[in-house]
């Protein structure tokens, strides 16, 4: 039998073995499929089986009896067991067998899980620290996870990462501090094309020695693989003494250790200092687990605070051959976390809290009561498809989802509510909305950026935020954010700061327009193709030079397009409002893009290009920025499409990937992979791109970079 069976042999001569789930690699039970145990004895035999299931969500023992069952020597007999429950959770399984007058006990542990199908990936990884690495991967699997975290130092790394990549999960390499330069460049030496595939992220610890550090990363990229590089530290102070040593790092990544709230100490502090687009996971320590139940609603947290991720120990979901109680509450998250962004506290809840996540117009309501059994009311205002379990995922009966609000008894272990639409978003964002105003507000650091306009306008929100003049405000806060670009291009202190702090209170505005429910005179692709603008000026700008600027103009590029995106599905989805209001915020944000490209940087060598484009360089030493420069390939995108399909597009003022994509009629996918560009790669006035299989040759036009508006 494998390691993880549960098997004890008490009598030498007709001893019987026993398994759960013998359908299964490990024992995890699918909740719609029955209990199985395999019996297994050595000689023929009769026996009577006694179980006893204890579940961590059972009110009580489950006591299951069996009438006499035939062995025959040598041949596994399975058993269903009917009559068990079929609900999540983690299980003991007590079985007494009777044989020939001889009680035999056996003890194990399984869990009772969804279905692949039914999980939504968690942003969580478990860290590979112990030695039953196959069966630690096949839990993670079935419990959701699809991350792993391996350590470069350790005695089993090529095997470890070989058997993460062979089953498909993505991982993450640990680079420990006293991990000697040696030893990283010797385990890494030759890793393999389709392994490399699979490393999402190099995590480098660091300790205090910025050389070190330096010296580790450029180790990394001498791999070839591209996976981007966290720096891992143990607390913000840390975190700010890295930042100070190296001050022009391109690191964007720091996974946290030590405990949760260092988020809330790291983020300022790279803000001060200007450094945008960071994110932030955290490693869990032992204690997280210790109590099961107590893991949710820590894990929630996490994503409260703004971490993008979090991880855990491997041994901690599953060690000694059986799943620990923390697998079923994972399991619980997966099959119920569709969304992962907070949107705010419910408001008007009584008798306990519930913070709110959301995936578009779906949410999902974590629920619960500083103690066991308290009735807690939550106001459902005009949600639909409203379901409640239990933090394992199991339906609670009982529960009244019909009326304007639900009762349920709450207590410290969450309690899920989930629905679609309704007032329940627009309230939580009123809420977390005047919580954001009235702490920029008194944010100190901000006060010289604080115009008397600006200060009222918070005022006003911290008040009444939801009122009649909401789409006001709206609109005032969003013009602001132009004003604090120009204030950080000119290096005034604490301008990213409140560009930050601005963004993320209007991003919740989008959400309270939606429930206020008022059309925008211009529909969002209107608005869409404004912001595009912008972007094709930084697109195509010549000028800029890798000093600063183009990190951060890199940085605010992908920024609007993320917020364009969500303007999109939010308009496609139905959310008419909230699309608008992104797509307002995002041209509102992409006016920045506008001003960095009009920043005139000093000379630098030509960028390398095609050979084309080298060839007009030497025929034309003008400066790209000049008027002939930026109208002369205008003329020669004109041609016709060839039989078969097939043109080259030189890059004019005002294009950018998208548009030129939206021009010919083809992908944006497919002309990125025909030219080997990305989405964030950068044209340049005069570049030459391949269409393949364009619709019709373009229209001739005075100017490409005009827009219907």
């Amino acid at each position: 039998m494998s390691a993880f069976l549960a098997s004890f042999l008490l009598l030498a001569s007709a001893a019987v073995d026993l398994s759960i789930a013998p359908d299964q690699p490990l024992p995890f039970v699918y909740v719609d499929d029955p209990l199985i145990i395999e019996l297994v004895s050595p000689v023929d035999a009769v026996t009577r089986m006694k179980l006893r299931l204890t579940g961590t969500h059972l009110p009580q023992e489950d006591d299951v009896t069996l009438g006499d069952i035939p062995l025959v020597a040598g041949a596994p007999r399975w058993c269903a067991i009917k009559d068990a429950s079929h609900q999540r959770g983690a299980y003991l399984a007590e079985v007494a067998l009777e044989t020939a007058g001889e009680v035999q006990k056996h003890s194990v542990r399984f869990c009772r899980i969804d279905r692949p199908a039914a999980q939504h990936p968690l942003p969580l990884a478990a860290v590979l620290s112990g030695k039953e690495t196959a069966d630690q991967l096949m839990a993670q699997r079935a419990v959701g996870l699809r991350e792993v975290v391996v350590a470069v130092d350790d005695p089993e790394f090529a095997a470890k990462l070989a058997q993460a990549a062979a089953m498909r999960f993505s991982v993450a390499v640990a680079v420990p501090a006293a991990a000697p330069a040696a030893l990283v460049q010797e385990a890494l030496a030759d890793v393999d094309p389709g392994i490399c595939a699979r490393i999402v992220r190099w995590e480098v610890a660091f300790a205090g020695d910025a050389a070190a550090f330096s010296e580790r990363v450029k180790t990394l990229k001498e791999t070839g693989c591209p996976a981007p590089v966290a720096v891992a530290v143990e607390s913000a102070d840390r975190f700010a003494a890295f930042l100070d040593a190296l001050p022009a790092t391109p690191v964007r990544q720091c996974v946290l250790s030590g405990e949760p709230g260092a988020v809330d100490r790291a983020r300022p502090e790279a803000l001060r200092r200007g450094m945008v687009g960071w994110e932030y996971s955290f490693v869990l320590g032992p204690a997280a687990a210790e109590k099961g139940d107590g893991f949710q609603k820590t894990f929630l947290g996490l994503l409260r605070s703004g971490y993008t991720g979090a991880a855990l120990d491997a041994d901690l979901v599953f060690g000694g051959g059986e799943p620990r109680e923390i697998a079923a509450w994972i399991n619980g998250l997966a099959c119920r976390l569709s969304g992962r962004r907070y949107v705010g506290e419910c408001a008007e809840v009584t008798g306990g809290a519930a913070w709110l996540f959301r995936d578009s117009a779906k949410w999902l309501a974590a629920v619960w009561a500083a103690e066991k059994g308290v009735p807690v009311e939550i106001p459902l205002q005009g949600a639909a498809g409203v379901s409640v379990t239990d933090g394992l995922g199991n339906p609670i009966p009982g529960v009244d989802t019909t009326g304007a609000a639900l009762t349920l008894e709450a207590g410290p272990v969450p309690v899920f509510v989930s629905g679609a639409g309704g007032g329940i978003l627009g309230a939580a964002a009123a809420r977390e909305g005047q919580r954001q105003a009235s702490a920029v507000r008194k944010d100190g650091n901000l006060s010289p950026l604080m115009s008397d306009g600006l200060r009222r306008l918070l005022e006003g929100m911290e008040g009444e935020i939801s009122g009649a003049s909401s789409r006001a405000r709206f609109l005032e806060l969003a013009r602001f954010l132009p004003s604090l670009e120009t204030a950080r291009m000119a290096g005034q202190p604490g301008a990213v700061a409140a560009l930050d702090a601005l963004t993320a209170l209007a991003r919740t505005l989008c959400v309270l327009e939606e429930d206020r429910g008022e059309l925008f005179v211009e529909p969002t692709q209107d608005l869409v193709a404004r912001s595009e603008d912008h972007q094709s000026l930084y697109v195509t700008g010549a000028t800029i030079q890798d000093n600063g600027i183009s990190l951060y103009g890199d940085w605010l590029l992908e920024e609007v397009r993320r917020l364009v995106q969500e303007a999109e599905t939010a308009d496609a989805s139905g959310r008419k409002v909230e699309g608008a209001a992104l797509a307002m915020l995002a041209e509102a944000r992409a006016q920045g893009l506008a001003l960095i490209s009009k920043t005139k940087a000093a000379p630098a060598p030509a960028p390398a290009v095609a050979p084309a484009a080298e060839e007009k360089t030497e025929e034309e030493p003008a400066p790209a920025e000049k008027e002939p420069a930026e109208e002369k390939p205008e003329q020669k995108q004109e041609a016709a499409v060839p039989p078969d399909g097939e043109v080259i597009h030189v890059v004019a003022s005002g294009d950018n990937p998208y548009t030129i994509s939206k021009k010919y009629g083809v992908s944006l996918d497919d002309l990125l992979k025909w030219n080997k560009l990305t989405k964030k790669s950068r044209l340049n006035i005069g570049d030459k791109l391949v269409v393949k299989g364009a619709k019709a040759a373009p229209a001739p036009k005075a100017s490409s970079s005009k827009r219907r508006r």
